[in-house]
């Protein structure tokens, strides 16, 4: 696939080095004591949480990221440099790729979702991967029945995908069910032995590590 053209970077070419060895020795320091192997190592499967709203973003990662699992804003899905991005990092996978996806019931929601969804197979397929598997778990149908959540018409300006008689925002679950919900979806995927002996295995490290730069002068 040829070269895509990204609009959004901010600055590039930014000089590095250190002011002194001291204060490169000083950062080596600090690497050490922060040292850790990656959380989804030794994992069956990668998994990603996929939310339309990225203000819902910081709340969901504080339950993912101890897990090993990112999250990532799919409401910029609708940009081609955003879908290619992602097909990237799931192509270049050893594992398969599971998709947790947090979006609004409503027209716009489903269809950016499905849009997304294909978009990125194609362009995995097209770097040699395996597309990942997609799946919603908020909100959905049975989630409006059983939290009663509150429901409004849809949108007059919302013309995606097929009418809606009602349409429920993510941001009518609670943070606390949102979060809950999230977490034990999550937790049925991660082989978490594999995780507990990850963090056993880079806290050894890690001391080790640091017991030995300590001594660098």
């Amino acid at each position: 696939m040829g070269d895509i053209r990204d609009d959004r970077a901010e600055v590039m070419g930014l000089p590095g080095g250190y002011d002194s060895p001291q204060e490169w020795l000083q950062a080596v320091k600090a690497s050490a004591r922060s040292y850790a192997r990656p959380l989804d190592q030794d994992q069956p499967r990668a998994i990603e949480v996929w939310v339309e709203a990225q203000g819902m973003m910081p709340m969901l990662a504080r339950v993912t990221e101890p897990l090993g699992v990112a999250v990532y804003g799919s409401g910029g899905f609708e940009s081609v440099c955003a879908k290619h991005g992602a097909a990237l990092r799931i192509a270049h996978r050893e594992v398969p790729t599971w998709v947790l996806s947090v979006g609004d019931y409503d027209p716009s929601g489903l269809s950016i979702l499905d849009a997304a969804a294909e978009d990125v197979a194609v362009f995995v397929e097209e770097l040699g991967g395996t597309p990942p598997t997609v799946r919603r778990i908020a909100v959905t149908e049975q989630q409006i029945a059983e939290y009663r959540l509150i429901t409004a018409p849809q949108k007059r300006t919302d013309r995606r995908g097929e009418h809606m008689p009602a349409t429920v925002q993510a941001e009518a679950l609670g943070p606390d069910q949102l979060v809950d919900l999230v977490r034990a979806r999550v937790e049925e995927l991660v082989d978490l032995q594999a995780l507990e002996r990850v963090k056993a295995t880079s806290e050894r490290e890690r001391q080790k590590l640091v017991t030995k730069v300590e001594r660098l002068r």
